[in-house]
């Protein structure tokens, strides 16, 4: 009797899978949240701000429904690739790669956002630096450290979920 070939399956991929599901699963509850929140609080709020100050600009609130409406299928999207990934398909493979290299260009880009507008205001005379309290500046400097620290160690850490996912182990296990 042929026996079909088993599928070696690695622990890596497995329990990546699962914490990506879960971490997803996390990510369509705050997005069901903040749909809830844009759809039935929100508009109540900004009613009564503009209602009170006519200089303020409406908030075109069909513009925020749109984008929790997004967010809420992005994470739902996320969520289904995780399960795929967990059923070794080879797309999600290449997709949270993909992912992967946009949240380490994401973290590139805020840190030099950051650092730009740190720098801009040292360069500007620090005038506003210099206003705040000592205790204040060193609370800022103390939150662009930690705000550094976890970029590049977040970067670190998808640098390393891309390369795992890209051996050739891996991939076999994938039919790529």
């Amino acid at each position: 009797m042929n026996t079909p070939a088993v599928r070696r399956e690695s622990t890596f991929v497995t329990v990546l899978a699962w914490v990506l599901i879960i971490f997803n699963a996390f990510s369509i509850f705050t997005a069901l949240l903040q749909n809830l929140a844009i759809n039935f609080l929100f508009p109540d709020m900004v009613d009564a701000q503009t209602a009170g100050d006519q200089s303020l600009p409406a908030v075109p609130m069909a513009v925020l429904r749109v984008l929790g409406a997004v967010l809420l299928g992005f994470a739902v999207f996320l969520t289904y690739a995780a399960y795929a990934l967990l059923q070794r398909r080879d797309w999600a493979r290449r997709l949270y790669i993909g992912a992967f290299a946009l949240g380490i260009a994401f973290n590139v880009l805020c840190l030099a956002l950051v650092g730009l507008a740190f720098g801009a205001a040292g360069l500007r005379g620090g005038a506003e630096l210099d206003a705040l309290p000592p205790e204040l500046r060193s609370v800022f400097t103390g939150m662009l450290i930690a705000f550094a620290i976890l970029a590049v160690g977040t970067s670190l850490l998808f640098a390393w979920l891309m390369k795992q996912l890209s051996t050739p182990a891996v991939k076999a296990e994938f039919g790529a």
